[in-house]
């Protein structure tokens, strides 16, 4: 059957005349429909089994499961929410005694406690307060500063609290010259080692462990008095 050129899809009268011109050339012929072909599901023993349970079930006749099924959802999702919770508080109590048993292993490595007992290096670094209070008491321990004029001890022990508010590459320091140089290298190396103990006893800040600075050196800064000694005719 051909469609005429006259034909227009949007007239309602060309669509009437077509349906009707295929009705009588074709009206005697029966569409074969299609049958849909069943699925393996609708054979299974096993899912016909379940679906006949779930339809038996006292709740699939409830009126009101939709609302109770989202109640149901909402109460896993908080007991989930609720472990997880509990696992992290869980972890940072047990973070807490870690870091407390690291640094009690660190500090009896250096001879400041044994077992319960503190030791007398022990009791000398408890007087001790700053930032690099540990790296004093092994100075002190050490012997590092003895012999030391006062200009040259205040140049070292200034290492020790000085914050610069610059970059620490931002200006070279002015190193001092003498036993004071000696003895900043000696702290530096010092240092080094308890850096290394930290690293070794994995004590760390991320953890709550203490914070592992570093001695900063600053001559120029120093008051006049104690890097030249008082001025001549001074009381």
């Amino acid at each position: 059957m051909r469609i005429p050129k006259s034909f227009n899809p949007r007239s309602p009268q060309s669509r009437r005349d077509l349906a009707s011109a295929l009705r009588s050339k074709a009206g005697h012929i029966n569409p074969e429909r299609h049958r849909k072909d069943r699925s393996a599901a609708a054979d299974d023993r096993e899912i016909a089994r379940l679906r006949a349970a779930l339809r038996a079930h006292p709740c699939h006749g409830c009126d009101e499961r939709e609302d109770h099924a989202r109640w149901a959802e909402r109460y896993h999702r908080l007991q989930r929410d609720t472990r997880q919770l509990e696992r992290r508080i869980e972890g940072r109590t047990n973070t807490i005694a870690r870091t407390f048993d690291r640094i009690v292993a660190l500090l009896t490595e250096l001879d400041y406690l044994r077992g319960d007992e503190v030791t007398d290096n022990g009791k000398r670094l408890a007087r001790l307060y700053g930032e690099l209070d540990l790296l004093a008491s092994e100075c002190l321990r050490d012997r590092v500063w003895e012999g030391l004029t006062p200009p040259e001890l205040a140049a070292c022990v200034s290492a020790l609290v000085y914050e610069s508010r610059q970059a620490d590459d931002a200006v070279a320091p002015k190193l001092p010259t003498g036993n004071a140089k000696a003895a900043l290298g000696e702290m530096v190396r010092i240092w080094g080692r308890l850096d290394a103990l930290e690293e070794e006893f994995k004590i760390n800040q991320a953890e709550g462990g203490p914070a592992r600075a570093r001695p900063r050196v600053r001559l120029g800064g120093l008051p006049v008095g104690l890097r030249q000694g008082p001025r001549p005719g001074a009381p």
